[in-house]
């Protein structure tokens, strides 16, 4: 058999086993959630702006949530594996923290 063969075949080997490594394994990984009881949140500010005010108690039915923070490449795996298209990218702008919110045409999970 001809070196270059082989060495093409081994190259189309790993390339595959990378991508699954770097796309699917996230979705194959069981995420560690930790179980939030249902209660009261205090929502607002006595200090805010307006639409901040008043201050608040709502409740809060439990919930799970992830130990850890989503990755970007995590959440791109889920994009891949969904074709989710967050609200952002639906209405081709998100809102953008400087001094304050404001909405920036462009702006999703992609281009922040």
């Amino acid at each position: 058999m001809n070196t270059n063969i082989i060495i093409r075949y081994v190259y189309r080997i790993l390339a595959a086993w990378l991508s699954l490594c770097l796309f699917a394994s996230p979705l194959l990984a069981e995420p560690q959630l930790l179980a939030i009881p249902s209660g009261t949140a205090q929502l607002g500010s006595r200090h805010g702006e307006a639409d901040e005010r008043p201050v608040r108690h709502v409740p809060v039915a439990a919930f799970r949530l992830s130990r850890t923070e989503v990755t970007n490449r995590d959440f791109d795996a889920f994009v891949r594996a969904t074709s989710y298209v967050t609200e952002a990218e639906k209405r081709s702008w998100g809102w953008v923290w400087t001094d304050r919110w404001r909405q920036v045409q462009g702006a999703n999970w992609r281009h922040p």
